[in-house]
């Protein structure tokens, strides 16, 4: 019992904080004052679980970047260069034309993001960085606290629900009511499918693999709306 009502604690603590430090970025605030909250917001979740496993669950750290063997890695390219061939189908078929580029193009222009550089540079972060710290947050703090919290089994799409919270204000705020919804469907499919990765493996970096190839992807049809 106790380790489920901390495992709700922690939840509580930090699931809620990257959509408030994207609602303040790209609504309620944008401009200076909510990048610096959106950043505030970034720093708590990176933060929050090393303090939480040292500090209140007063165990060692186990990150589990690195599987036991190379065909886990083969697993995470495979699954995502499929999603990646399905992204571009999508755009083949005419998906794109549910993202409202007018919108787009102001919500990165009020981030700050202009020019072909500046959408380069924040195109290298997400899918280097802000992919790797995602799959530590949400798929080894979240993930594993949310299968403390309900169980294993319930909890692969209980962290990718968390993990889709922030992400469906971001893709309404970037290209409107029905793209957020499908956006959100699609990153709550793949956060089933990383942390059931995870879960496999035991291991984080079949699954960052994977998550970096598909933002790679979707950032590549946000340069050609763009373009």
């Amino acid at each position: 019992m106790q380790d489920r009502r901390r495992a709700l604690w922690a939840l509580g603590l930090l699931v809620p904080a990257p959509t408030l430090g994207a609602l303040c970025a790209f609504v309620l605030a944008p401009g200076p004052v909510g990048q610096g909250l959106y950043l505030a917001a970034k720093v708590w979740i990176a933060a929050l679980p090393l303090a939480w496993v040292l500090g209140v669950e007063r165990r060692r750290l186990d990150l589990r970047f690195r599987p036991a063997d190379g065909r886990a890695w083969l697993e995470g390219l495979a699954l995502g260069a499929l999603l990646c061939a399905g992204l571009a189908g999508l755009w083949l078929a005419g998906a794109a034309e549910l993202i409202d580029v007018a919108t787009l193009r102001a919500a990165l222009e009020r981030a700050g993001v202009r020019g072909g550089l500046g959408y380069l540079a924040v195109a290298a972060w997400i899918c280097i960085v802000n992919s790797a710290l995602e799959e530590y947050v949400w798929r080894w703090f979240v993930g594993g606290r949310a299968a403390a919290l309900v169980g294993p089994r319930a909890g692969v799409p209980l962290a990718a629900a968390c993990f889709t919270l922030h992400h469906v204000v971001v893709f309404g705020v970037q290209g409107g009511a029905v793209f957020a919804l499908a956006g959100g469907a699609a990153v709550f499919g793949a956060g089933c499918l990383w942390s059931w990765m995870v879960t496999r493996h035991r291991a984080l970096g079949p699954a960052w693999l994977c998550h970096a190839l598909v933002d790679a992807a979707g950032l590549w049809i946000g340069w050609r709306l763009l373009g």
